[in-house]
C-alpha cells in the first residue's frame, strides 16, 4: 500500500476554495489518465468523487476506493445504482441501464466543476431537489471560467449519455490538449 500524504483532493478544496484553472488542469488530466487505464482495463469506477482521489508529496492523484467499481463489457448493461448522489449521473437515478463509461465521465465533469468553482454543480435541499436538478442538468457555470473550460463541463454534464463526450473527447478538448501535451498515462506503484 503506498502513502498519500497530500490528503484528499476534497481537503485542498476546503483549504484554499476553487483553485486556478491552471492547478485543475494539472490534477484533472492525471485524474483523466487514471480513468483512462481503469476504462482500459473495462473496469468502470463507479465512484469518482473528490474524496476518493489522493494525493501523494508530489501533488500526484491516487484514484482509490474501488468498492463499488464493476466489469463491463462494451454492448452489455450494468443496472446496479451506485455512488454518491451529488455525483450520479442522471441515469443511475432514473434506474436506466447503461454500458459503464458514461457513468465516470459524468462524476468527471462534476469533479471538474468543483475544482475550478469550489462549489457542487448541484445542490438540493433534500435528495429529491438534488436528483431534479441533476436529471435535468440544473446547474449554473460561473462567468469568471474560460470559454474553454465551461465548454469541457457542459460536455460532460449532458443528460443523454449517448451525447456525453468520451474519454477521448476530453482528451483532445482545448482546456486539456494545451500546448500540444498529452494526457499522462496512468502508471501502477510497484
Amino acid at each position: 500500500m503506498e502513502y498519500a500524504s497530500g490528503g484528499e483532493l476534497v481537503d485542498l478544496i476546503i483549504a484554499h476554495g476553487r483553485l486556478q484553472e491552471q492547478v485543475a488542469r494539472r490534477f484533472f488530466r492525471q485524474i483523466i489518465g487514471a480513468v483512462d487505464y481503469c476504462h482500459g482495463m473495462h473496469v468502470v469506477h463507479r465512484d469518482i468523487k473528490l474524496e476518493n482521489i489522493l494525493l501523494d508529496s508530489q501533488f500526484r492523484i491516487k484514484l482509490i476506493d474501488f468498492g463499488l467499481s464493476n466489469v463491463y463489457v462494451p454492448g452489455q448493461f450494468l443496472k446496479t445504482f451506485c455512488g454518491s448522489p451529488t455525483y450520479t449521473a442522471p441515469e443511475l437515478i432514473q434506474r436506466h441501464a447503461y454500458e459503464g463509461p458514461e457513468v465516470d465521465i459524468w462524476s468527471l465533469g462534476v469533479v471538474l466543476f468543483v475544482l475550478v468553482t469550489g462549489d457542487l454543480p448541484f445542490d438540493g435541499k433534500n435528495f429529491s431537489d438534488l436528483f431534479t436538478k441533476i436529471v435535468n442538468a440544473q446547474y449554473l457555470v460561473p462567468d469568471f471560467l474560460s470559454e474553454d473550460c465551461k465548454s469541457l463541463i457542459s460536455r460532460m454534464l449532458v443528460v443523454d449519455p449517448t451525447q456525453r463526450c468520451s474519454l477521448d473527447d476530453i482528451r483532445r478538448h482545448p482546456w486539456i490538449y494545451v500546448n500540444g501535451e498529452p494526457v499522462p498515462k496512468a502508471t501502477i506503484p510497484d
